[in-house]
């Protein structure tokens, strides 16, 4: 739980976009984490696994690697924004060494995205919808992947 909670924070501390458009929206908070999740989570973890017999060592070596360059993709250089975006790439890949499912990383990549989202209109004249929104979203997206890692840790034994 704390992981999550940890992942939506930094999330919402590096972006900031108040008015956008709804292209910009659907791309932010749809297709860039879909895109993403398959690139870094799915298609360069599983080359980075399929290359080396799988060790404890590997599954850390390969969620760190992916973190960096999913957050250098994000190209906001050396800074403090690049720093929390690894966090935030550790996180999701933890999620993903957990689940081993990339749909629970595209579904809570997509949640956490909409929820940061919101949280910008805050001071606009919604801002009681935005925040019940994100939060309600932020919630549920917890629950699913608590859920989610209860029902795998149950099929495996």
């Amino acid at each position: 739980m704390i992981i999550f909670f940890l992942h939506f924070i930094l999330s919402a501390n590096i972006t900031n976009v108040h008015r956008i458009t709804i292209l910009e929206f659907i791309s932010a908070v749809i297709l860039a984490p879909i895109n993403e999740e398959i690139v870094f989570r799915g298609i360069l973890t599983d080359i980075i696994k399929s290359k080396y017999h799988e060790t404890k060592f590997l599954n850390i070596f390969t969620i760190l690697f992916t973190s960096v360059v999913w957050a250098t993709s994000h190209l906001y250089g050396i800074s403090v924004y690049t720093f929390m975006l690894i966090i935030d790439g550790i996180i999701i890949g933890i999620i993903y060494h957990k689940t081993n499912n990339l749909i629970v990383c595209i579904t809570y990549h997509v949640a956490n995205n909409f929820s940061v989202t919101m949280l910008n209109f805050l001071d606009e004249k919604y801002w009681i919808f935005s925040f019940i929104m994100c939060m309600g979203i932020f919630l549920v997206s917890v629950f699913c992947l608590l859920k989610n890692l209860s029902f795998n840790k149950n099929t495996v034994q």
